[in-house]
């Protein structure tokens, strides 16, 4: 499934996704979700689009590819990268996570 930066924001930002780990389901809240700049990408791809989410404060997840579910864009498998917990505003100051789709 090919997902565009219309098919996710503004409709999604705030809305929660689960992840599958080993460990079991965890919540996810998507929280920006922004198209990147192409820097020299030929134009028969898209551009990048980088999704942050926010995690819980119980535990936090490694850099790998993990099954997210939403209720509107189905079950997908993303790579999850941790990233600065002040990358983008983050009031809770929980663990954030980054996914570029490209």
């Amino acid at each position: 499934m090919t997902i565009l930066i219309q098919d996710i924001a503004p409709h999604h930002i705030g809305s929660a996704f689960t992840v599958h780990t080993q460990n079991g389901a965890m919540p996810l809240k998507l929280i920006e979700a922004v198209e990147r700049p192409r820097r020299g990408l030929p134009t028969q791809f898209r551009a990048p689009i980088s999704l942050v989410f926010s995690g819980t404060s119980e535990w936090q997840l490694a850099q790998d590819c993990y099954c997210v579910d939403h209720p509107v864009l189905g079950r997908v498998q993303w790579m999850l990268v941790p990233i600065a917990k002040h990358a983008v505003p983050n009031p809770d100051g929980l663990p954030l996570y980054e996914a570029i789709l490209s």
